[in-house]
């Protein structure tokens, strides 16, 4: 098939040469006209020479060897596209980015999406400027979606740490894990009292120290408080265990130091507390708690012991009246609470004898506790 294909173009082409010739000779009679053995020569070297051309072309290239192409000139009016803005013909910027172009030819591209660099392709990257705190905390300079961590500056042990945003602004620092060592000293003495290795005397020296500590204290750190509170925690495990240590000079105490920690120049500490998770003044309330319940298990006699602070007011007692009312409006006539409302009556749970109670209240700290504690009631 292929030879017979081949030989039909040969004979095309041989007829094309042919005729060519034919047209030649008889364009130019005269003097100058070959002769037929000449022509018929001539033309047959011609046709050879286009077979040999032709058979050694492939055949996939292969076309009418006389034909010849040639392009358009285009048109005068044809517009010069060198003074068009370039961003049209090309995409120059990535990502979604903006092209323009300023009279000088120069390209520019307006990135979005997180996108930066000449033609958008490098990732945005936030930075929090350096810093320094409410706490005199010096803060460098941190790239966005990072906690940074420090450890704590001063006489204090632990460590702060501060979270840069992805939009690159910087969070409150969290000084949770940070503690002042004179109070991290009396945890590790309450530690040791839980162990048995602790004089009697014990429970008043660290109250009355730790209440020294936090009185009028305007640099207490919301470590500070945290671990205040499990000192109060450790004090009310041990009196429930050994009411014999009892006294009242410990409720005073004990009153004046949880006065110290709820006074307002601390709300904002807990509210760090509240806001990290650790449960804000929670853990506070449970040791108070459990203190005062300690002491309605060993008084014998009715009687009604009132502590009145400007943040707090507990009163425990036992009495034999069928109905009780707290707070003791004659015992707190000058505390905050005999301008409140507020009173709570409690029924006796038995027909005779004396019915121990304990109440504590508290003044404007409902914002620092949990929001689901306080929506749950």
């Amino acid at each position: 098939m292929w030879q017979t294909n081949q030989k039909v173009e040969i004979q095309k082409q041989q007829t094309l040469i042919s005729n060519n010739a034919n047209k030649t000779n008889s364009a130019k009679p005269g003097k100058g006209k070959a002769s037929m053995n000449e022509t018929s020569s001539s033309n047959s070297d011609k046709a050879q020479s286009y077979i040999d051309k032709f058979m050694n072309t492939p055949q996939s290239q292969r076309r009418n060897l006389s034909q010849h192409h040639t392009p358009p000139t285009p048109p005068e009016n044809l517009h010069d596209r060198t003074t068009d803005n370039a961003c049209h013909y090309t995409d120059y910027c990535s990502n979604g980015g903006s092209c323009s172009q300023d009279i000088s030819g120069d390209l520019t591209c307006s990135c979005v999406g997180g996108w930066t660099g000449d033609i958008c392709t490098e990732e945005k990257v936030n930075l929090c400027a350096e810093n320094v705190d409410n706490l005199y905390t010096y803060w460098n300079t941190t790239e966005e979606s990072t906690l940074s961590t420090l450890v704590c500056n001063g006489e204090y042990v632990g460590y702060v740490s501060r979270y840069c945003s992805s939009e690159g602004n910087w969070e409150e620092p969290n000084y949770s894990n940070c503690t002042s060592k004179s109070i991290q000293h009396i945890k590790e003495q309450t530690a040791q009292l839980l162990s048995g290795y602790s004089a009697n005397d014990s429970v008043i020296i660290i109250l009355d120290d730790l209440e020294n500590i936090t009185r009028n204290n305007n640099e207490l750190r919301s470590g500070d408080l945290l671990t205040s509170s499990a000192v109060l925690n450790d004090i009310a495990k041990y009196v429930t265990n050994h009411t014999e240590n009892l006294s009242v000079d410990q409720l005073e105490i004990f009153g004046s130091l949880c006065d110290n920690l709820l006074d307002e120049r601390n709300h904002q500490p807990w509210e760090e507390l509240n806001n990290e998770g650790t449960g804000g003044v929670t853990s506070l309330v449970g040791a108070v708690t459990e203190f005062t319940n300690a002491f309605t298990d060993v008084l014998d006699d009715e009687i009604s012991l009132v502590v009145a602070k400007e943040n707090i007011v507990i009163e425990v007692g036992k009495a034999s009246l069928d109905e009780i009312v707290v707070p003791d409006r004659l015992k707190t006539s000058d505390s905050w609470i005999s301008d409140s409302a507020t009173e709570i009556k409690l029924k006796k749970n038995i027909c005779s004898g004396l019915t121990g109670f304990s109440s504590t209240f508290y003044r404007n700290i409902s914002n620092l506790f949990p929001k689901y504690l306080i929506q749950n009631g």
